[in-house]
């Protein structure tokens, strides 16, 4: 992934406080996988069918929870309109 092993916990952390992904511990490893929370399964969906979007550009700043919002699912955060308007912005997204 070419993070450090402590920021890919930290990022695997924060993805399962927002129920997109979920762990089995296997003695000393841990396995993960998408969630089947709609919101997960939706994204992964999303990534399936669409292989050449650069997912690591999406992920950073709030850009996917303002992208669930825009498809009517709430991660249970409340984004500032320059938050919004910033993530829409970078995703290509406006209309």
């Amino acid at each position: 992934m070419g993070v450090t092993p402590g920021l890919a916990s930290r990022l695997v952390r924060d993805l399962e406080k927002k129920g997109f992904l979920t762990d089995t511990r296997k003695g000393s490893s841990k396995e993960i996988r998408f969630s089947t929370n709609l919101h997960a399964q939706l994204f992964s969906e999303l990534i399936k069918r669409e292989p050449d979007v650069a997912w690591e550009n999406v992920l950073p700043y709030s850009r996917l929870g303002v992208m669930m919002g825009r498809i009517g699912l709430s991660l249970g955060a409340d984004y500032s309109r320059t938050t919004r308007w910033r993530a829409i912005r970078d995703l290509g997204a406006h209309g």
